[in-house]
C-alpha cells in the first residue's frame, strides 16, 4: 500500500503506469490567507478558498452556532507543510463542516477509489467528528444519506469506519444503512503537530472497502457502498461539550480511477 504520492515515483495524475488512468484532489493548505477574516460568520471577502457563501469559494462552510462569530479556520503556524485548524464557538453541538465544492466521485463497478487524511482531533473525548467522502449536504453531522469515511459521534476516542447508503442517522453512528466497525485504535488529544493519525480508505468497484490507520488495515466493508451518487471530500467537527473543539487536518487526498 502506498500512502499518498511519491515525487519522482508516481505521478499525481498518471499513476505508476504513466497513463492518464486517475483523476486527483489533493490538499495540503500550504498556503496561509485563505480566511480573510477568522470569524466565519462576519467574512469579509466571501470567494476566499473556504468560504461561508455557497458557490463562491472552493470549498463551503457549514457554520452552526448558538451564539455568532467566533468558529474559526486558520492555518496553523507550527504544522508541518501547512495544517488547516477548525475551531467551533463555545457552546455544545457547535459544528464547522466544509465540503469541497462539486461531486467528483461516483463509485461504479469498474472503478476504484482512494481517500487519505492525516489528522488530529484536539479534545477526543468531547468531540463528533467525521473525515471523508459524503454526498452534498448542509447537515452532514445531523443525518447525511450517503457517505464513507472514519469518525466517532460517541464523545469517545474511537476511531471508526463507517458507510453508508440510504443511511438515516449521523454518519459515524450506527443506524439504518449504516455499516460501522471499531478500528480498536484510539486517539489522543492532538495538535497542529502532534498525536496525526494517517486514515485512509480504499473501494474497489461497489463491492469491497478497506479501512486502514496509519497504514494498517482494521476494517474491510462489503455492505451499505453507496454506488448510485456522487461524493465529495468532507470534513467535519462538532462540539460534545460546552467548550469550542477543534480538529486540525493537514492533508485530504481523493483519487479515482476513470
Amino acid at each position: 500500500m502506498t500512502k499518498g504520492f511519491i515525487p519522482g515515483v508516481m505521478s499525481p495524475t498518471g499513476g505508476p503506469s504513466g497513463s492518464l488512468d486517475q483523476a486527483t484532489f489533493f490538499e495540503d493548505w500550504f498556503t496561509a490567507g485563505y480566511i480573510p477574516d477568522l470569524a466565519l460568520l462576519n467574512e469579509s471577502d466571501p470567494s476566499a478558498k473556504i468560504s461561508v457563501v455557497a458557490d463562491e469559494g472552493e470549498w463551503l462552510a457549514t457554520v452552526t452556532e448558538t451564539t455568532n462569530g467566533d468558529a474559526t479556520l486558520v492555518i496553523a503556524d507550527s504544522g508541518p507543510f501547512g495544517v488547516l485548524s477548525i475551531t467551533n464557538d463555545g457552546t455544545d453541538n457547535d459544528v464547522v463542516e466544509l465540503q469541497l465544492n462539486g461531486e467528483a466521485f461516483q463509485p461504479l463497478s469498474s472503478r476504484t477509489i482512494v481517500f487519505e487524511s492525516r489528522l488530529a482531533v484536539g479534545d477526543v473525548d468531547a468531540s463528533d467528528w467525521f473525515v471523508g467522502l459524503a454526498a452534498t449536504d448542509t447537515s452532514v453531522m445531523a443525518n447525511v444519506a450517503d457517505f464513507i469515511g472514519f469518525g466517532n459521534t460517541a464523545n469517545a476516542a474511537d476511531v471508526y469506519a463507517v458507510n453508508g447508503k440510504n443511511a438515516s442517522g449521523e454518519p459515524a453512528d450506527a443506524g439504518a444503512g449504516t455499516t460501522r466497525t471499531d478500528t480498536t485504535v484510539d486517539l489522543a488529544d492532538g495538535t497542529a503537530s502532534t498525536e496525526m493519525a494517517v486514515l485512509r480508505f480504499e473501494l474497489e468497484g461497489t463491492s469491497t472497502i478497506r479501512f486502514y490507520v496509519d497504514g494498517t488495515l482494521y476494517a474491510t466493508h462489503t455492505t451499505n457502498i453507496p454506488d448510485d451518487v456522487y461524493l465529495t471530500p468532507t470534513i467535519c467537527i462538532r462540539n460534545a461539550a460546552a467548550a469550542s473543539k477543534a480538529l486540525h487536518v493537514d492533508y485530504i487526498l481523493a483519487t479515482t480511477t476513470r
